[in-house]
């Protein structure tokens, strides 16, 4: 199957590694502590009969961080997924420090280009700056709606920070809010009470 891996890479100078609990009991959680959050899971979610594509998000900050990152986060998919898949397609797709409308219309552009028709995607948003997780639930939504995709997982590490120290780490899975998105779009309400009286239904599924 082919299967597409996008990934915010992180800005940060350092990342400390975590070991991520997670409540859906599909998943194979590693006890092995990860930077990247979806590593926690990923080699349980690939096969040796998968063809793969990385496309990794990076904002360029001024110290040039992201790029370290982005060899950490090749050499964690190695460490992590090399046996299952030892030679993924890497795409990298840079974005200017500087944000504006015409940077994040970008983005979403060569975002929506990397998601090939009927393929499935698996990512994490944890990393990367305010407006990344935005734009790339707004790409995955477009790949779903038009492109045949299914996005299975969309991760986000989740931790609680006590003394500038990250603790109870959570690996959530944000891709009902695709879907649920998807059925509020086509809610055909002709007031704004039926509409909230809509919303109550549809939330208690």
């Amino acid at each position: 199957m082919r299967k597409i891996i996008i990934c915010n890479v992180t800005m940060k100078e350092s990342v400390i590694p975590l070991v991520y609990e997670s409540d859906d009991k599909s998943l194979c959680i590693s006890q092995q502590p990860v930077t990247y959050p979806i590593f926690s899971c990923l080699n349980g979610l690939l096969s040796a009969d998968d063809s793969v594509k990385i496309v990794l998000l990076c904002k360029c900050d001024p110290n040039g961080n992201y790029l370290r990152n982005i060899e950490r986060f090749r050499k964690e998919f190695s460490e992590r997924c090399g046996s299952v898949v030892p030679d993924p397609e890497y795409r990298i797709l840079n974005t200017e420090f500087d944000e504006d409308k015409a940077e994040t219309e970008r983005l979403l552009s060569m975002l929506v280009a990397e998601c090939e028709d009927g393929t499935e995607i698996i990512s994490d948003t944890t990393y990367g700056s305010k407006t990344m997780p935005v734009v790339l639930l707004a790409a995955l939504m477009f790949a779903v709606k038009h492109l045949a995709c299914k996005v299975q997982y969309v991760f986000y590490g989740q931790v609680y920070f006590q003394n500038e120290t990250p603790t109870n780490p959570r690996l959530c899975n944000l891709s009902y809010l695709i879907y649920l998105n998807s059925l509020l779009h086509t809610l055909q309400c002709y007031t704004p009470d039926k509409a909230r009286k809509a919303l109550d239904v549809l939330l208690k599924f």
